[in-house]
């Protein structure tokens, strides 16, 4: 009996390691594909397919997949994974990801679609860019120069031998006083001058063509701009006939290496004091130059208006605007310097600054026969100013200071040399 026990007991356990020995290990998902997985498109778009394997399905899991372009369309997944891309109309290539997943295994499918470049003579690829912002004097809108190049220019007129340069004249319904970086939007050739909204002054744009060393400007017949996401795409046709293609990417702050902000613009060496009498002042009415709500008022003055010479100053001012336009003696009041910040710009003279080489609003100088001399100059940085007026004559009194720290006071008084209106041809 014990026998026969013992005998059956060896039998279950025989059985029991049998069984055991006789198992398949359990085996991990493998998630692969298996077709090229980086592909590239032309502009008329079409249809992709990428292969792809799963070792040791689990039951019931599915390959899923995720895309955020709106281009990339009808994706599906059965045996391979399958999708549309849809026609590029833009002229810049344009890239996006299909992710894959089975589980917690992810791949990605990496889709390139070239832009739709039109028909051009001339592919020229901008390395630099430098434009002047001009205000709203004398359009409906606010005025932004650029200039496209190689290496970029010193000075709004410069140029050299062996290089090219596009000049664009662009016009826009954004103001750029705070910020003067090129807006977006589409421009095009206007030949009229209208200055309008979304136009490029045909007058003032041309190519500086000085690639064979010599400078040939050659007008445009028909154009468009288009600035978008940190680009600048240009179809120009020449007069001659010519197609040309110019892309920039890069920054489109407004300047030139001779505009250096951190650069000392005062030429004094100590404080400056004038008490000028009998001097004569040019008025100039700007409007609402700067699209800010406000009227600008530049006041020139000069200490001998007969060969205009001796002492220049000079202020641009913000006073409140005038439903009516030019209103005599507006700008008479106190006034304290622009800090270009969010306060109120009504009652401020703006600092001095140099821009393509000059120097704009507020600054101290000195003038020979109309001829302004660099050697002696002052911006005004910080301080106040008082405007008054007594009979035909009218009181500048200022108190501020240089970007040296130089004191600049005095008055200075003197009537009215000529009034301009810069508003009239707006």
């Amino acid at each position: 009996m014990k026998k026969a026990l013992l005998m059956s007991l060896f039998f279950v356990l025989g059985l029991v390691s049998c069984t055991k020995s006789n198992e398949t290990p359990k085996q991990d998902p493998i998630f692969k594909l298996v077709s090229k997985y980086n592909l590239n498109f032309p502009a008329e778009g079409g249809v992709g397919s990428v292969r792809y394997t799963v070792q040791y399905p689990v039951e019931g899991e599915q390959v899923q997949y995720s895309c955020e372009s709106d281009w990339v369309t009808n994706i599906s997944v059965v045996d391979s994974i399958v999708f549309n891309v849809e026609p590029n109309i833009e002229p810049t290539e344009r890239t996006s990801t299909i992710t894959v997943t089975y589980m917690d295994q992810s791949h990605n499918i990496n889709i390139t679609q070239k832009g739709n470049l039109p028909d051009f003579d001339v592919h020229f690829e901008a390395k630099a860019f430098n434009s002047t912002y001009y205000g709203r004097q004398g359009a409906t809108a606010f005025n932004y120069f650029i200039i496209l190049s190689e290496d970029g220019v010193q000075y709004e007129s410069g140029w050299e031998y062996g290089k090219v340069y596009y000049r664009l004249d662009l016009y826009s319904d954004q103001t750029g006083f705070i910020d003067p970086t090129l807006p977006e939007g589409v421009y095009q050739l206007d030949n009229s001058g209208s200055g309008e909204a979304g136009t490029i002054d045909a007058n003032y744009s041309i190519l500086l063509d000085a690639s064979n060393n010599e400078l040939v400007q050659i007008p445009f017949s028909a154009g468009e701009v288009v600035v978008k996401d940190g680009r600048i795409e240009a179809l120009l046709t020449l007069k001659n006939g010519q197609v040309h293609y110019v892309t920039y990417s890069g920054p489109m702050e407004p300047g030139y290496p001779t505009d250096n902000p951190n650069e000392i613009l005062s030429t004094f060496s100590s404080d400056y004091n004038a008490n000028i009498t009998g001097g004569a002042m040019d008025i100039y009415y700007r409007g609402d130059y700067y699209g800010l709500g406000c009227d600008v008022w530049l006041l020139n003055m000069i200490e001998h208006e007969d060969g205009y010479s001796g002492e220049y100053i000079q202020f641009e001012l913000m006073v409140e605007q005038s439903p009516s336009g030019m209103t005599q003696d507006a700008f008479l009041g106190d006034f304290t310097i622009y800090e270009y910040s969010t306060e109120d710009i009504i009652g401020k003279f703006l600092p001095g600054q140099i821009q393509n080489g000059f120097p704009l609003y507020s600054w101290i100088s000195r003038c020979d026969a109309g001829l302004l001399d660099n050697e002696y100059r002052a911006p005004f940085k910080s301080g106040s100013l008082s405007i008054t007026k007594s009979g035909s004559t009218y009181t500048f009194t200022f108190d501020g200071k240089d970007d040296k720290g130089n004191k600049l006071t005095g008055s200075f008084s003197g009537g009215i040399r000529l009034t301009i209106d810069q508003t009239s041809a707006q």
